[in-house]
């Protein structure tokens, strides 16, 4: 599914309901510039502190152009598993009126690769969704705070005693102010406008940005009972109300506010991912998931309370291909600053995502010092022949079920999330073997039962109803009181939670379902990334067996 600007707002409740469902979430990203290789200087191979260093670099001058995202659910009956992908175009501006500036910064090489691979630069730039990192929101809202506190506005005229030609401005603005002021209420209007039409110098001539900074400051600085206001090509002064102006200052900072909760964007998705704060999240945005009001038995405040409650306890599995990278600018993109050492880095990473699937490091975790092909599309043609577990693409998502996109951010990670379906259940079992002869057409998947989103909503809210009734049950329990406390650690998504079940035990031996969290499988393979041309070869975030 494409997600853009205009239809993003509406689907954003869709695709957080959409992760709080799933078993694990697969991602790609796609950026307006990469690392270049070590030079020719160089000699043998980078240390991990070195590749995270040029990575950094990186990270901080190029942006994200589009983010891929391919949410599954698992259904341990059928033994099936159900991909839901979006695509999303990013834009790279930020609202003027938020007064934070992004810089726009691509290479040749990436943005020929990318337009070549389809990708539209004009696409992103008029329908991108927009976003604000927290580094980018704490910084407007800061900005904000300033422009409409009335103490704030307060500042002192900035002339030099030798600038004659603005202490002569002043002056002229200065006697007119006093002029106004001494006539009897009778006979003067309730406002000056600088410059009037018998000002000075000459007539009718607009100011200049200068001297309306000039105005502003004389006013707040000598006349505490007016205020000064700019016009279109005047700058107009009247008495103050404070009380007025206080009720009003309040309101446009609470607009402002709301502008700048609206432009968070795209970065809700990833805070559902990390697990952070959801509270600034409009009600509105859940309507989608409503359905006709026969059809429901709940609110849509008790909607978006369940959605919140379940993506604070049931955090979904992160997986990618090759994510050394889509880490460090989804971090530096969405979050903040890059720490300065690649130690903190991994500490860091493991806080937001506890735990993270490198499909590249599955299909490769037996390499020897010859480095194997392992593209993404290398790997799932190997896997063409795979035809356990069952992999279902969900209706409303069928974009990729009829034709390939290679490196669009979306597909990618349609592709990823059949990687490590097809490599986890087969490496459960023992070692994969990767056929030689097939092809990425012979890939096979289905359509799966088609089931109207209303419904799906309705049959959650009843699972999350029974299971906040019943606070013994360890399997999904999702209740207030339940395993989100803090110092727990984050809690273990449902579908993959180790069970007794015989038919659930059976199955993962079969190879039909992936391996139950808690199985020497996530110690082996969880939290370990490929890295090839380091000396270390891959990166173990904190968290991972060594």
């Amino acid at each position: 599914m494409e997600l853009n600007s205009v239809n993003f707002p509406s689907y954003l409740g869709e695709v957080l309901h959409d992760l709080s469902c799933s078993c694990f979430v697969s991602i790609d990203l796609e950026f307006s510039g990469i690392p270049l290789a070590p030079g020719s200087q160089s000699t043998g191979e980078q240390s991990l502190e070195e590749r995270y260093a040029d990575n950094k670099v990186a990270a901080e001058k190029y942006q994200v152009l589009q983010l891929g995202l391919t949410m599954c659910r698992e259904n341990v009956i059928d033994a099936t598993y159900t991909l839901k992908p979006y695509n999303i175009d990013l834009s790279p501006f930020v609202d003027r009126m938020l007064d934070v500036n992004r810089d726009w910064v691509s290479m040749s090489w990436a943005m020929e690769f990318l337009v070549n691979n389809s990708f539209s630069i004009d696409n992103a730039c008029k329908n991108g969704v927009r976003y604000l990192s927290r580094q980018e929101e704490a910084q407007a809202l800061e900005l904000a705070e300033q422009r409409y506190s009335l103490e704030g506005s307060k500042r002192s005229i900035e002339v030099k005693e030798t600038d004659k030609e603005s202490l002569e401005f002043l002056n002229s603005v200065r006697g007119q102010i006093n002029r106004w002021l001494s006539q009897p209420k009778k006979q003067s209007k309730d406002y000056l406008n600088i410059p009037s039409l018998s000002g000075f110098r000459s007539q009718g001539r607009t100011l200049t940005s200068m001297e309306r900074r000039f105005v502003h400051q004389l006013v707040t600085a000598e006349y505490p009972s007016l205020k000064s206001k700019s016009k279109s090509n005047f700058v107009q002064i009247e008495f103050a109300d404070p009380e007025r102006d206080k009720r009003n200052q309040i309101k446009k900072l609470n607009v402002l506010k709301q502008t700048i909760r609206k432009h968070v964007g795209c970065r809700w998705i990833i805070e559902a991912l990390m697990g952070g704060d959801l509270t600034g999240i409009e009600e509105q945005s859940f309507k989608h998931l409503m359905g006709k009001p026969d059809d429901i038995s709940y609110t849509m405040a008790e909607l978006v309370s369940r959605v919140k409650c379940r993506l604070k306890k049931n955090r979904p599995i992160l997986v990618g291909h090759n994510c050394f990278l889509d880490l460090m600018f989804l971090y530096r993109s969405f979050i903040g600053p890059l720490p300065d050492t690649f130690g903190e880095f991994q500490t860091l990473i493991h806080a937001a995502f506890p735990m993270v699937i490198d499909t590249k490091y599955l299909a490769t975790h037996d390499a020897g010092s010859i480095n194997p092909k392992s593209s993404l599309e290398d790997i799932n043609r190997g896997l063409a022949n795979v035809t356990v577990p069952t992999i279902n693409i969900d209706p409303s998502h069928s974009k990729y079920f009829f034709r390939q996109t290679c490196h669009e951010a979306g597909y990618d990670s349609m592709m990823a999330a059949f990687a490590f379906i097809k490599l986890s259940s087969q490496l459960q079992r023992g070692k994969v073997e990767f056929s030689s002869t097939a092809k990425t057409d012979d890939i096979t998947f289905t359509m799966a039962k088609e089931m109207p989103l209303a419904k799906q909503v309705a049959e959650q809210m009843e699972k999350d109803r029974i299971a906040a009734e019943d606070d013994s049950d360890d399997l999904i329990e999702l209740s207030d009181s339940g395993s989100g406390q803090s110092g727990q650690g984050p809690p273990r998504p449902p579908p993959l939670t180790e069970t007794e079940c015989p038919d659930v035990t059976s199955k993962v031996s079969q190879g039909q379902l992936i391996p139950r969290l808690g199985s020497e499988f996530w110690q082996i393979y969880g939290n370990k990334l490929r890295v090839f041309g380091t000396v270390e070869r891959a990166v173990w975030l904190a968290g991972a067996m060594p």
